[in-house]
């Protein structure tokens, strides 16, 4: 049993080692792009491989996978960066990031300015076409129109970025250029759209072009614009202190009101607790004392009620000088007329 089930087991284990020679793995974080070498598909076909195993060939001659990144490409412009190699490109670090030295801004009015940018692109993983026309490529025109290699592809996204940010910012005064809505939500923005409709053909999309940096190359220039700063700053910060002030002292004003309020309060309270209690007091014995009157009306105007019921009785004068008798015996003289025991 043990020695059928190894020989079944070697077709899987043979197909297993020749699926994995011939095969290749795209790594997460990149597109495939394969490369028929000769046949009715030969190039770069259109639609991209995702990350994991997809077969192959070992010479690659018939067909061959190549690798381009899927994650966000950071392109910075830096003055802080030095090329010891003189080549302009290098990677720091990381394999998503590229440095190259700062774009040189001359404005309108002859000024010099150093700018650091740094630019977020991606590849983007399809072409899109709309009503027949290409709006964007893919991996495919990336590596027919450019090349797969990093400094080709890297090398375009440098060029767009100098020449659209460049003109951008040219077109601005030295006054102009620190206003933060014609730098930025302007010259900035447009640039961004320009650079994107260079690229975009070419499989690469630029998410955001973002300026970090700018400084004259005069120091005189650098030191006047931070005085200026420095003095908006200090002017800003008086009227906080003075604002501050004012609420303080409105603080203190409403503070002092209370504690006078409070103690008002305290003073008067027992006398307005006295007089309540006593206004209260005499309204409880005159309501006691109407309650009391009202009470013994009532009694009066039963006791009314009930002689006159039992005087319209038969038999009521006999009964009532029966009951008299007692009393009027223990009299001296006379004084019931007609009346016979």
């Amino acid at each position: 049993m043990r020695r059928l089930l190894f020989i079944i087991s070697i077709p899987f284990v043979i197909a297993a080692a020749v699926a994995y020679t011939f095969g290749v793995v795209v790594p997460p974080g990149s597109y495939g792009i394969r490369q028929i070498g000769f046949g009715p598909n030969e190039g770069y076909q259109k639609k991209v491989l995702r990350p994991g195993y997809h077969w192959g060939e070992p010479t690659g001659y018939l067909t061959s996978v190549v690798r381009v990144p899927s994650t966000l490409q950071a392109v910075h412009f830096n003055r802080a960066y030095k090329d010891p190699k003189g080549a302009g490109l290098t990677v720091a670090g990381k394999s998503d990031e590229y440095w190259f030295p700062p774009i040189n801004i001359e404005t309108v009015d002859k000024g010099q300015i150093l700018v650091d940018v740094t630019i977020l692109a991606r590849i983007l993983p399809e072409p899109r076409v709309e009503k027949g026309v290409l709006l964007t490529g893919g991996p495919a025109d990336l590596a027919e129109q450019v090349g797969v290699q990093p400094e080709n592809w890297v090398s375009r996204i440098r060029t767009a970025a100098e020449r659209e940010v460049g003109e951008a910012l040219r077109r601005l005064t030295n006054a102009q250029f620190y206003d933060p809505k014609l730098r930025e939500h302007e010259s900035i923005r447009d640039a961004h759209v320009q650079m994107n409709q260079a690229l975009r053909p070419i499989g690469i999309e630029a998410e955001a072009v973002l300026l970090r940096r700018y400084t004259y190359e005069v120091a005189e220039v650098n030191q006047a614009i931070a005085e200026k700063n420095l003095q908006v700053q200090r002017e800003r910060l008086s009227d906080f202190e003075r604002a501050f002030a004012e609420v303080e002292a409105q603080l203190v004003e409403l503070k002092a009101r209370g504690e006078a309020d409070v103690s008002v309060i305290r003073e008067t309270a027992p006398q307005e607790g006295k007089a309540i209690r006593s206004e209260g007091d005499l309204v409880y014995v005159e309501k006691e004392s109407l309650g009391n009157q009202l009470i013994t009306e009532a009694e009066a105007y039963a006791s009314k009620l009930k002689a006159d019921l039992f005087a319209e009785q038969k038999g009521a004068e006999v009964f009532l000088a029966r009951e008299l008798a007692p009393l009027l015996s223990t009299l001296s003289g006379g004084i019931v007329a007609d009346l016979d025991p």
